[in-house]
């Protein structure tokens, strides 16, 4: 005879109170799903550490050159960035090694690694234009902020994620032999950041196939490899910030000036020291043996050779100021060159 199990009855109202509680517990799961799914808490820590933070009209322009997004705002704000003229800016950023402009920089402090910094120079000049060259000061100042912002993004990513960004920017960087020589001088540790960095401020729009009038970089020149590490940063970087192709425009017409001028000042000053050889041969000659013809013909000499000289002296003059007024180091500002 098998033996049977009595299941006590429950009444009317336990059995409503237990539905209720099922249902109750049902939801709560569910809304903590919710909650944990569509909550970045990083960008919630991000905004408190923003919320004591006040940006001032110039960083708030910044802020919309560079078309950060949301997540990407909260990162920048959460850092405190300031605007600082040079005697403020080399006491906290200092030089940075390679014999080229410090512009900004991204730091923590020692004694509390929350707290996060970022320091841009202040050029006080906007805009230079003299004979046909032009040169953005805006547009480096703009993208030395994104570039900083990028190191306080690499410092936030997983260490997964960051296999997968150094990875990606390695990949690029050794198909770019500039960027290459660049980042050569950083310490591995270092070297991830700066070329994430590096590639999300000033490569990126380039990367992703965007035209540019005159460009140092292509993504047709890359290999099918860079081009899908291109797209994995450039998916990535879009997280963050919107591409802003007028200030990628204006950054890469800067480079090309820079260049361009540097060669040309080269060029003129070989060729100034070819023709002053000529024209104290001339001069030489003529001493030997004057005539009236040669007088003629060493003093047009001279002239032409004053002629060049003076070009010469122009275009190095604009390439001075250009020096001057995005060296942190020195006094100098538009108005008094």
């Amino acid at each position: 005879m098998k033996k049977r199990f009595l299941i006590p009855s429950l009444s009317t109202k336990a059995k409503v109170w237990a539905t209720i509680l099922a249902c109750f517990s049902v939801t709560l799961a569910v809304l903590g799903s919710l909650v944990g799914a569509c909550t970045d808490w990083q960008m919630v820590a991000d905004e408190m550490k923003a919320s004591d933070y006040t940006p001032t009209e110039a960083m708030i322009e910044i802020t919309d050159n560079l078309r950060l997004t949301r997540k990407g705002k909260s990162i920048f704000y959460a850092t405190h960035p300031q605007l600082q003229k040079n005697a403020t800016f080399n006491m906290g950023c200092g030089s940075d090694g390679q014999g080229t402009y410090t512009l900004g920089c991204y730091w923590k402090d020692e004694d509390e690694d929350e707290k996060e910094h970022i320091a841009l120079y202040d050029t006080g000049a906007s805009e230079l234009r003299e004979k046909d060259v032009v040169y953005n000061f805006v547009a480096e100042r703009n993208t030395t902020a994104l570039h900083e912002m990028l190191h306080a993004v690499y410092d936030r990513l997983s260490e997964k994620e960051k296999l997968v960004a150094c990875v990606s920017a390695h990949t690029i960087v050794k198909e770019i032999p500039s960027l290459k020589q660049s980042l050569s001088i950083y310490p591995k540790e270092h070297y991830c950041t700066e070329a994430y960095a590096r590639i999300g401020s000033e490569y990126i729009i380039a990367l992703s196939g965007y035209k540019y009038k005159t460009s140092f970089t292509s993504r047709d020149d890359m290999s099918d490899k860079a081009k899908f590490a291109a797209d994995i940063l450039s998916k990535h970087y879009k997280e963050y910030f919107s591409f802003n192709y007028e200030l990628a425009e204006a950054h890469y017409k800067n480079q090309v000036t820079e260049v361009a001028l540097s060669l040309l000042l080269s060029n003129m000053s070989k060729a100034l020291d070819v023709e002053k050889e000529y024209v104290l041969a001339l001069i030489d000659s003529y001493y030997y043996y004057p005539t009236l013809a040669k007088y003629y013909y060493t003093n047009d000499a001279i002239e032409t050779y004053n002629d060049h000289l003076a070009i010469y002296k122009s275009y190095y003059s604009i390439y001075a100021k250009i020096n001057a007024i995005m060296n942190s180091e020195s006094s100098s500002s538009l108005a008094s060159l």
